[in-house]
């Protein structure tokens, strides 16, 4: 049995067939994982959206960056699955059941992220964390928060776990950049909770941003006040 569990992926949005058997796969143009049925031959690119796929048969572009003659690999390993995806392995709790990860696992998954999308990465001193939801913090061509808005991931930690449990139906971890020699993660939110079961809020991975020649820019313009 391969590490998507075939019961699971299908009742949360997979339109498969009886045969279809189902792989993780790593794209080979930017590095990200889905999902492939290896029956039909489709490509499922959205962890949070399951339901949707391309078909492998047509000459579609990547559904991540849009490149043209893309490639896919296989994974045969779990810890080459990222956070957000393994909702869909064997073994792992069912829709329905609780499972709240740490913000320190997530970190390092991001960091991961970034290391297989934006490589090589720059040295940082600590990761802080940036809650764009705290209303002193702004965004004008630039971050602009409050002196006391940057914490570290420990004291983050509660708040985090706090929202996992608020019923978002996604989280994101996204890596802003590099701010004084230190690695700053924002975190985003949707503008309302749905209601999502506890442990099933979908954390997402992102960053760094790209400049116009298409390479990573991990300079974060940010502005403290007060």
């Amino acid at each position: 049995m391969g590490l998507v569990d075939k019961f699971v992926f299908e009742s949360r949005g997979a339109h498969g067939c009886s045969n279809s058997d189902y792989t993780f796969a790593i794209t080979t143009c930017c590095e990200r994982v889905g999902v492939i049925d290896d029956e039909l031959d489709d490509f499922y690119w959205s962890s949070e959206t399951p339901s949707k796929s391309i078909s492998l048969l047509n000459d579609s572009p990547c559904p991540f960056c849009d490149a043209s003659g893309w490639s896919q690999r296989r994974l045969d390993s779990l810890d080459q699955v990222p956070e957000h995806w393994r909702w869909a392995c064997d073994n792992w709790p069912r829709p329905g059941s609780r499972r709240v990860l740490p913000l320190a696992d997530h970190i390092r998954e991001l960091v991961a992220f970034c290391r297989r999308v934006a490589s090589a990465l720059p040295v940082w001193d600590e990761v802080l964390v940036l809650d764009t939801s705290d209303r002193r913090v702004r965004y004008d061509r630039g971050w602009i928060i409050a002196s006391d808005v940057l914490i570290t991931v420990a004291e983050f930690a509660p708040r985090f776990e706090t929202l996992l449990l608020a019923g978002y139906s996604w989280v994101n971890l996204s890596a802003y950049g590099i701010f004084e020699n230190d690695l700053v993660v924002g975190v985003e939110l949707p503008r309302e909770s749905v209601g999502v079961p506890a442990g099933l809020t979908s954390v997402n991975y992102s960053g760094p941003p790209h400049g116009t020649d298409g390479a990573p820019s991990w300079g974060l313009n940010l502005t403290i006040t007060g």
